[in-house]
């Protein structure tokens, strides 16, 4: 009697420790698949981040050259315009020679 009590004692702790360690299991699979999910996410914001900083630098550039651009822009304008007033000014004197 004493051995079959001790027996159902001895087989309900062997699988309450078993259940334990079978939940134990769980929440580190578990654990373990969310550090693999926030490895992840922390490469692809790494990634992000540095695509990000590459097309801000080329917006930089970018930027840079349409300034550049527009300056060479203004001062081919101002120059034709000089060049016009000359032309204009030595077309009256030919006009006045004739």
């Amino acid at each position: 009697m004493i051995a079959n009590v001790l027996l159902v004692f001895w087989t309900v702790q062997f699988r309450r420790r078993r259940c334990v360690l079978e939940c134990a299991n769980t929440i580190d699979d578990g654990l373990d698949n969310a550090l693999d999910r926030a490895d992840a996410a922390e490469e692809k914001v790494r990634q992000i981040t540095e695509k990000l900083e590459r097309v801000e630098e080329e917006l930089r550039d970018t930027q840079k050259k349409m300034m550049q651009t527009e300056n060479d822009l203004d001062k081919a304008q101002e120059d034709l315009s000089a060049a016009t007033s000359q032309l204009e000014e030595k077309d009256k004197k030919v006009q006045e020679l004739l």
